[in-house]
């Protein structure tokens, strides 16, 4: 499906946030304790408009890592690896949806 002239792309908004979140040290932690709610305060942060919506997943690399829910229309995504630390080994992906809300 063609873009509407200025939609903004919210797939490249999506990738932005997961390399901030992959170049902040806590939040990288947080990514691999799995702590849902750092990551998606943080997130949060980063979207504050009211006409959209998120969710984060964090996952083991290897899994689809879906949304928890069926979202109708348009729903953006990226996804990243976050590499383990010298603190905490395994590597987990992040994975960001956002869509407007209907």
């Amino acid at each position: 499906k063609p873009r509407v002239q200025n939609e903004p792309d919210l797939s490249e908004r999506a990738r932005n946030i997961l390399d901030e979140v992959a170049g902040n040290s806590t939040l990288r932690n947080a990514v691999l304790s799995e702590d849902n709610l750092t990551v998606n305060a943080s997130v949060a942060q980063k979207i504050p408009e009211n006409y959209l919506s998120f969710e984060v997943r964090i996952c083991e690399p290897v899994d689809a890592c879906g949304t928890s829910n069926y979202i109708p229309g348009n729903v953006y995504s990226a996804e990243r690896i976050i590499s383990s630390t010298i603190t905490t080994l395994g590597p987990k992906k992040i994975r960001l949806f956002i869509w407007r809300n209907s």
